[in-house]
């Protein structure tokens, strides 16, 4: 009768950082929890105090981060999503501001920001792989900055779990639980992968 093998130590951590095994707590609850997505205002337009030359809003300063994320593509989001913020960006009209990417200030909130859109996430397969994106800490990496200008929300399980996710600022934020891992900037590959499932959902 042949004896079981037990795994080194440091065996274990090296699979595990390849994404083998289940996602780390709480993301291993998210198959099966009811999962909401939301789409955030995440830099409102700031009002000025008078109109320049033609009726048009005086420009005021983006953040860098923001103008650079639409500058390199978004991750292929719709530029739509993004009028209304002053940035001569194609379909949208100068001095218009959508009512999508303005909404009423009484608008509901998700953590202090302004909700542009929402949807349930019903497909099986984009919530495991929701979960294993986020449920892996090789698909994250130390912070390059300290902005938080998030696009997007997410709420799942009970209790109620919820995070902030900008895309521009390359950060995750978590809110009622502790992020399980030592690093919370999100990399390149991690970013387009999100994004690919934004996409999928009616959240413009």
């Amino acid at each position: 009768m042949k004896k079981a093998t037990l795994l080194a130590p440091s065996l274990v951590l090296a699979l595990a950082g390849t994404g083998c095994g289940a996602p780390a707590a709480p993301f291993n609850q998210m198959p099966q929890s009811q999962v909401t997505v939301y789409r955030l205002q995440n830099f409102p337009p700031i009002a000025t105090a008078a109109p320049a030359a033609g009726g048009l809003p005086l420009p005021f300063p983006i953040p860098q981060e923001i103008t650079s994320w639409i500058g390199s593509g978004a991750n292929g989001l719709p530029i739509q999503a993004f009028c209304g913020l002053g940035l001569p960006l194609p379909g949208c009209t100068p001095g218009t501001t959508p009512g999508v990417s303005q909404p009423a200030p009484d608008a509901p909130r998700f953590h202090n920001f302004r909700i542009l859109g929402q949807s349930p996430i019903s497909n099986e397969s984009d919530k495991e792989e929701l979960a294993k994106i986020l449920g892996r800490e090789g698909n994250f990496e130390t912070p390059s900055n300290s902005c938080m200008y998030p696009e997007y929300g997410i709420s799942f399980g009970v209790p109620q779990n919820d995070l902030l996710i900008s895309l521009s600022c390359h950060r995750v934020e978590a809110k009622y639980f502790q992020w399980p891992f030592s690093v919370n900037g999100i990399k390149s590959n991690t970013q387009e992968k999100l994004a690919n499932i934004f996409k999928r959902l009616p959240l413009y």
